[in-house]
């Protein structure tokens, strides 16, 4: 897991903004298609979105059905305990997946060379407890939601840098106070969404998600043996996986978009990879698996409008397929 504090250094605790953060992310990616239920259009539905988030989460705008800042949310969050460690062992910072994390002096000239070491993580094996306390103004609705979404984050979430590509991911050991486990295998828990593609990258009928793509007996080995399966796949398949694996980068398009193009703004990928560890298996069997989820959008990137050069569906579970295919070399 790599996080980072105040100081932009490594930090060796979890805080109550990374984990809101997260919550964040996890509420909408969930929340979409019930807002675009009940909206004549995508715009309206973002409307919509923004301000049940804000009523929620809390936010320094102003609310336009009352002409009044937001303010606090429903509710309150506080870290209360954390048993965590910042290893020493810096080799994670150096695999393809954590890319931006390692030492970047090699490849720089002499007189370029900058003074960035490998990054800290916090290490595996990790436990930390958070308290949630609902506001008076909170309604049950409100209440309801936060508690489903934790269940939602026991199966799926990640925290810190990279987590897209599986670090820092999270497992919910215990939910008010009672031991939670899987009670259902992780793709049901979204089996009712129906909407159609949604404009930023958030669970619909269109999502895929496949449980185990790889597994293996720990968790370090888990995230070393997909980092090398991912590298294959990016490095033998470098032309389609372009904009599967996110932006800024150097493209060269087939289509009318000819010429090599950069963008500075960034645009994250479409697919989420998580690491978990099933307690119901043998150890030889491999305890711990990398599940992947699509989050495939209608809008991929706002200078991209050639809708050939946009993402597709089938193309994320394409390269879900070659992961599962890959052989580590």
């Amino acid at each position: 897991m790599f996080l980072g504090n105040a100081d932009n250094k490594e930090s060796d605790t979890i805080s109550p903004q990374s984990f809101k953060g997260v919550m964040r992310f996890w509420w909408r990616a969930t929340h979409w298609e019930d807002c675009r239920k009940g909206a004549n259009s995508d715009a309206e539905a973002l409307t919509d979105l923004h301000h049940k988030e804000a009523l929620l989460f809390g936010s320094s705008a102003i609310n336009s059905k009352t002409n009044k800042i937001y303010g606090q949310g429903a509710f309150s969050l506080k870290v209360l305990s954390t048993n965590v460690t910042l290893s020493k062992d810096t080799r994670f910072s150096s695999l393809y997946i954590a890319y931006g994390k390692g030492e970047d002096d090699k490849k720089k000239k002499p007189a370029e060379k900058s003074k960035k070491t490998a990054e800290k993580n916090i290490q595996a094996g990790g436990e930390f407890k958070i308290e949630i306390t609902f506001h008076k103004n909170s309604d049950a609705e409100q209440q309801q939601s936060i508690e489903e979404l934790l269940e939602i984050m026991g199966y799926v979430a990640n925290l810190g840098a990279k987590s897209r590509n599986g670090f820092g991911s999270i497992q919910l050991t215990q939910l008010n106070g009672q031991a939670f486990t899987f009670n259902k295998p992780i793709p049901d828990t979204f089996q009712t969404l129906t909407g159609s593609l949604p404009p930023y990258s958030a669970l619909s009928q269109e999502t895929y998600i496949e449980q185990t793509i790889l597994r293996a007996n720990s968790s370090t080995q888990l995230i070393r043996e997909f980092s090398n399966k991912y590298a294959n796949v990016v490095k033998e398949k470098i032309e389609t996986t372009k904009l599967i694996t996110g932006l800024p980068k150097r493209i060269k398009f087939n289509t009318t978009l000819s010429q090599k193009m950069y963008w500075e703004n960034r645009r994250t990928k479409g697919i989420y990879f998580h690491a978990y560890k099933n307690k119901n298996e043998n150890e030889k069997d491999g305890k711990y698996h990398m599940l992947a989820i699509t989050m495939p959008s209608s809008i991929y990137h706002p200078e991209i409008n050639d809708a050939s050069c946009i993402p597709k569906p089938e193309d994320y579970n394409n390269f879900i397929g070659n992961l599962q295919k890959a052989s580590i070399e």
